[in-house]
């Protein structure tokens, strides 16, 4: 069967143009957060009883509530939020007040006042959160100052009148009301690493529980906890006494656990020793943090991990977040051994990243002796632990035993694939939702059991290649160098049966070893595809030459795909009219592989006009998208629309109109951009560019197309003598323009009523096969730019007279432009 990933169809996300307000909340802002939870907040049922007992699960019986009325007065109305405060913690702490110690909660006044992002590395493009009330994470050693998301165990968020409950209505208010819950849910999250979080609205005298994870959110039925105060009293007790013991909360991951001070003692110990360029700061020692990580011999590793390298602060998505760590041994002790972690949330409906690995690794290992394939140029891979599909697996496990005569229809009978990459391994969920610990998620299934496999499962991929990001290059000859390797590895990934399909700023790194060249390596397989899967499914021979054939024959030029892109769109909505005509969905295999993957400012022309069979040849121009990419914002270079050329090819606020702009560079019958004084680099960005005008829209795609071969020999020419590229170039760093830019916004409807959602777990009503609702997700990744498009369009039209306007540029700067070119 065809692999199942989703196409990016998320809201766009755009980097801030103007330096001086970055920080400050903008209304494209607002609305990709609108986006993002819109649909996905739902209430399954209308039993507060029936809500605790799936979704806040604790063995422990629960004691008499202290309290028959809410031991303080709250007062109500119009403005009276910051009134709220105080006696709404006089009331919660009455409420526990005969918990045991260790796990009582501290309630504080918060405010509203400012709690910024958990981590500095994404804290200047995420906005702050203002919660009102905050509890604290019973035990916990405080690390001043308190006011951290680490030390945060639940939110409360108050709001003076019933009608400003969120889940009545759509408005704008309470759409913004949402979306701090959600921030607040996110922060913890990350912070923290867990598996899902809990926080509390009150509106006047009613409240709601809402539990988010990375698929989406639940929320109980209003209830009046003045009147009824054991129901949050009830709630507390079993949010604070899990069932893992390993746990302190319900929702923590007892695979994972913030640093100690002792841990922190010891990163410090063992980086002079095993990494003398980490520095220690106040920073870096949020990011410490103990995880372990089981092996295919089921075998467990402690690692310490020190450094945090990236994170995706989207809520529901895949939030990859990716740490340097330290191997333990069996004694705790350092090992010297360095490897990168990575975690993810994979929807069940996408291959696995951990299978295209272990693909990989396969391939070579059956390889004959003396072939030339190798995993050179692609991260290393260690193991994976896909403890999501492993969770569903012995749930599924469990309903069989204790239910061995229920009926499995389809893909659900008889014994589950152990290959990660088999869209039928996910085993849809039979039990009851409290049996669910949490390393897969259960929201998606409450807004509508049929798409349970866009649930979400927990990975961690351990990976020995520990790297620098592309765009933190020495010299742009260390660039193109890292470039040219990561292409090679593209390439032996392809010849072993995987397309990439995301080539971007993100997936390409750098490596550095002491007394050695850099080298450059690709990672990141989340969203590859794998041909020989693909030709599997179709009854086709399984090697390379048949995939090229097959990738020829399917050719059309752009015009060809688009209308029939329109035509599927009509399909669709006749479909959801109730008329016969059936969509394509991503059971289709061949849908499935023409499915518009990837990050939006590196997808191909081809790619970007959707319904194209993702080859090879697409992120090949990915990789020179990427180049430009770089080039525009951490080189000397010098193009007609000086500062404005980044802005004028790479934001845009529509598909379309990112697809045009990168026709109309590629068209261009003139070098858009020269580097000064670096021939080299000048020369092969002309090479390559003139390679990917031969990528779409030409006839001649139908029997060649550009190969690696024809990349690398273009790279490999620029890189023969070190001599002509300049010394010491490193990036420049990137600078926002001063100007604003227009935000077109987007116009959603208002005040309409929320849908309800469902606490169904039977199979009767999960069919497998369903539409992917990633066709309107959010789960992108994706620097899907949206806004500013003024410069852009004057870019545009700049181009449209490109030939009048060089010959004066050519004329006025001659001098400059040989210089540029080391000419002088």
């Amino acid at each position: 069967m065809a692999d199942k990933a989703a196409r990016h169809k998320g809201p766009v996300q755009v980097e801030r143009t103007n330096a001086a307000d970055k920080r400050q909340q903008s209304e494209r802002d607002a609305k990709a957060w609108k986006s993002e939870i819109r649909h996905r907040i739902v209430e399954p049922t209308d039993e507060i009883d029936f809500f605790l007992a799936e979704f806040v699960h604790s063995k422990k019986r629960i004691p008499a509530c202290p309290d028959t009325k809410f031991n303080a007065v709250v007062p109500t109305g119009k403005g009276k939020e910051h009134d709220m405060y105080k006696p709404l913690i006089q009331g919660l702490t009455s409420l526990v007040q005969r918990f045991p110690l260790r796990i009582r909660p501290q309630f504080l006044n918060h405010a509203h006042n400012i709690m910024r992002f958990p981590f500095a590395l994404c804290d200047e493009e995420q906005h702050v959160t203002m919660p009102d009330i905050i509890a604290t994470i019973p035990g916990l050693p405080i690390i001043p100052p308190l006011h951290r998301w680490r030390h945060v165990a639940l939110v409360g968020q108050a709001k003076s009148r019933a009608a400003d409950d969120p889940m009545l209505t759509t408005t704008d208010t309470h759409e913004e009301t949402l979306i701090q819950l959600a921030k607040s849910a996110r922060n913890i999250m990350l912070a923290q690493g867990r598996l899902y979080a809990f926080v509390v609205g009150i509106y006047g005298h009613q409240a709601r529980i809402f539990r988010f994870d990375h698929a989406g959110a639940v929320c109980s039925p209003r209830f009046d906890y003045v009147k009824r105060p054991d129901i949050l009293h009830e709630f507390l007790w079993r949010f604070l006494n899990p069932t893992e013991k390993d746990c302190v909360v319900v929702g923590d991951d007892p695979t994972s656990s913030l640093g100690t001070h002792k841990d922190r003692a010891l990163v410090q110990e063992w980086a002079s020793e095993y990494d003398p360029s980490y520095t220690y700061t106040a920073e870096n020692r949020k990011a410490v943090r103990r995880f372990v990580v089981t092996n295919d011999q089921k075998n467990k590793t402690q690692y310490l991990a020190y450094k945090l390298i990236s994170v995706n602060p989207r809520l529901f998505s895949r939030a990859t977040t990716i740490w340097e760590a330290f191997e333990l041994d069996e004694d705790g002790e350092a090992t010297s051994k360095r490897v990168i972690i990575k975690e993810a949330w994979r929807q069940f409906v996408r291959p696995s990243e951990i299978g295209f690995y272990r693909a990989m690794q396969e391939v070579v290992e059956k390889a004959e002796e003396g072939a030339a394939l190798s995993l050179r140029g692609i991260a290393e891979f260690e193991y994976g632990d896909d403890l999501g599909l492993r969770e569903a697996r012995d749930l599924d496990d469990l309903a069989r035993l204790e239910d061995p005569d229920a009926s499995y229809d389809g893909a659900d009978a008889g014994v589950q694939s152990e290959e990660p990459n088999d869209p039928d391994t996910f085993p849809r969920l039979r039990l009851p939702y409290q049996r669910v610990f949490g390393h897969r998620t259960v929201t998606a299934r409450c807004r509508d059991a049929v798409h349970e496999d866009h649930e979400r499962g927990h990975m961690r991929l351990v990976l020995k290649s520990i790297g620098t990001p592309i765009t933190e290059f020495e010299s742009t000859y260390e660039l193109i160098r890292a470039m040219c390797d990561a292409i090679e590895g593209h390439r032996q990934a392809y010849v072993a049966g995987i397309v990439h399909r995301d080539i971007s700023k993100g997936n390409v790194m750098i490596a550095r070893r002491d007394g050695d060249p850099s080298t450059g390596f690709v990672h990141d397989f989340d969203y590859a595809s794998s041909w020989k899967r693909f030709l599997a499914s179709e009854g086709k021979p399984v090697d390379l030459e048949s995939w090229i054939q097959y990738a020829r024959d399917q050719y059309a030029p752009m015009r060809t795909r688009i209308l029939e892109n329109m035509m599927r769109m009509l399909a669709a909505r006749e479909a959801e009219g109730g008329n016969k005509g059936k969509a394509a969905t991503v059971e289709d295999p061949k849908a499935q592989i023409k499915q518009r993957t990837g990050t939006l400012h590196f997808m191909s022309v081809e790619v970007l006009s959707g319904s194209v069979t993702h080859e090879a040849r697409h992120d090949l121009e990915s990789f020179y998208w990427l180049l430009v990419w770089i080039v525009l914002r951490h080189t000397a270079f010098i193009h007609e629309d000086e500062d404005g050329a980044w802005h004028g090819l790479f934001v845009a606020d529509t598909i379309k109109k990112c697809r045009e702009a990168k026709e109309s560079w590629l068209k261009l019958d003139y070098p858009p951009v020269l580097i000064m004084r670096n021939a080299p680099l000048t020369g092969l960005l002309e090479d390559f560019r003139q390679l990917c005008r031969t990528n779409f829209d030409n006839a001649e795609l139908k029997t060649k197309c550009m190969t690696h071969e024809d990349v690398l020999k273009i790279f490999n020419k620029a890189l023969e003598n070190r001599d002509l590229w300049p010394q010491g170039d490193s990036a420049k760093p990137w600078t926002l323009p001063k100007s604003d830019r227009s935000d077109p916004g987007l116009n959603e409807p208002s005040g309409q009523s929320r849908t309800k959602g469902t606490m169904t777990y039977s199979s009767q009503a999960a069919l497998r096969n369903a539409p992917d609702e990633e066709q309107t997700d959010t789960d992108t990744d994706v620097e899907d730019q949206a806004g500013p498009s003024r410069r852009m369009v004057r870019g545009l039209r700049n181009q449209r007279s490109a030939a009048v306007q060089w010959q004066r540029l050519a004329q006025t700067t001659s001098v400059r432009i040989r210089s540029a070119l080391g000419e002088e």
